[in-house]
C-alpha cells in the first residue's frame, strides 16, 4: 500500500534498529540492516520513513558492539555510504562526530593492530576534514581517547610510540583540548603493552 498515513515515521524505524542492535546478534544486525534496505528502497514513496543519520549511526554502533573485523568494516562502509550520500545532496544523512566516534569505536574494539591502524586512519580522516572547516566532525577528546585505547589493546609492539603520536596530535591542536583520566590512563596503558 502507497498510503504516506500508513506508513511508520523514521523515529519509529531508529527506535527498532537499535533496538535490533542491542541484541548484539548476527540475527539482529541482519534483521536491522534488512530493515534499512526496506527503508531505502520505500523512501521515495515515504518520505516520512527515509534512513537518515541517526538511522545509520545505530546501525553502526550494533556492528561496533559486535568486535570482530568484518563488522568494524561494515561499519566504515556505512560511514563512506553517508558521505557519498550526503555529497549527492541527500543532507538528511550528513555523518555526525558520532556517526565518526562510532566507527573508531568499531576499529578499537577489534583490538589487534589492524584495527587500531584503521581507527588511527578514521582520526587523520576527522583531522583533515576539520583542517578544511567541517567543525561537525572535528575530533573530540572521545575521538582521541577511543584510538589511544585502540592502540592500547592492539597487542602491537609500538603501542606506546603510535598512542603518544595520538596524544601529541591531540595536544597540538587549536581547540586545546585537555586531557582526563581516561586519555592519560589508555596512554599508561598503551606503554605498560609495548615491548
Amino acid at each position: 500500500n502507497n498510503d504516506a498515513r500508513l506508513c511508520p515515521p523514521v523515529k519509529l524505524y531508529n527506535m527498532v534498529i537499535t533496538a535490533l542492535g542491542r541484541c548484539n546478534t548476527e540475527a539482529g544486525i541482519s534483521a536491522a540492516h534488512d530493515l534499512i534496505q526496506h527503508m531505502e528502497n520505500n523512501g521515495s514513496l515515504h518520505v516520512t520513513s527515509r534512513p537518515n543519520t541517526v538511522t545509520y549511526t545505530a546501525y553502526m554502533k550494533a556492528l561496533a558492539d559486535m568486535c570482530c573485523p568484518s563488522a568494524a568494516r561494515r561499519a566504515e562502509e556505512v560511514l563512506i555510504t553517508m558521505e557519498s550520500l550526503y555529497r549527492k545532496g541527500n543532507a538528511s544523512v550528513k555523518p555526525t562526530l558520532m556517526s565518526y566516534n562510532t566507527s573508531l569505536r568499531a576499529w578499537a574494539k577489534v583490538q589487534n593492530r589492524n584495527g587500531a591502524e584503521r581507527a588511527d586512519r578514521v582520526l587523520s580522516q576527522m583531522e583533515a576534514k576539520s583542517n578544511a572547516g567541517v567543525s561537525t566532525v572535528r575530533p573530540d577528546l572521545y575521538s582521541y581517547s577511543i584510538c589511544i585505547d585502540a592502540w592500547a589493546k592492539s597487542r602491537d609492539g609500538r603501542a606506546g610510540e603510535r598512542a603518544e603520536n595520538i596524544f601529541e596530535r591531540m595536544q597540538s591542536k587549536p581547540s586545546c583540548l585537555r586531557p582526563n583520566v581516561v586519555v592519560y590512563n589508555a596512554l599508561i596503558n598503551a606503554w605498560g603493552a609495548s615491548r
